[in-house]
């Protein structure tokens, strides 16, 4: 028996539901549910860009659904995991790892080994923010980064 992590859901433009579980992403349509991709290593985020292609963070690397076509783009760093993904204002993807990288378009612009980066991100205003360990990272489409300064609290671990 495998364990169980919950599940994601995202929208897109045309109303569909992009629902994935830790090893399957199904659409919803809003009359059939059907599987897009199965037997994923443990699916840990989602995100659909702005030409409704869908990127699947896992365990694996990152697939991207296009043309109907799942293509995988893995990590140089094997032991590493893709956990947040975004894309900021400029179409650039931005990628927060387990082990505390930050990617934009596949190029590491942090190696921060006491970090780590949650399955959890959004975008706003152009740029990508993700969950770190007690606080928020934020990338600007400058390739900019920074931490919001959220107030230490119970939600920080060392």
């Amino acid at each position: 028996s495998s364990a169980f992590f919950g599940l994601t859901v995202k929208s897109m433009k045309s109303g569909t539901l992009v629902i994935a579980d830790d090893h399957t992403v199904y659409i919803y349509d809003g009359h059939t549910m059907s599987k897009a991709i199965s037997d994923i290593n443990l699916i840990k985020d989602l995100l659909i860009d702005r030409w409704e292609r869908l990127w699947v963070a896992t365990y694996q690397g990152l697939y991207c659904l296009f043309n109907r076509h799942f293509t995988n783009h893995r990590l140089t760093d094997k032991e590493d995991i893709a956990r947040a993904i975004g894309i900021d204002g400029k179409g650039s993807l931005i990628i927060g790892t387990l082990n505390g990288k930050v990617l934009m378009d596949g190029q590491i612009v942090e190696d921060d080994k006491q970090q780590y980066y949650n399955p959890s991100s959004t975008t706003l205003g152009g740029r990508v923010y993700m969950v770190g360990n007690g606080d928020i990272r934020e990338a600007s489409e400058d390739k900019t980064l920074r931490w919001l300064g959220l107030p230490k609290n119970r939600y920080q671990y060392s």
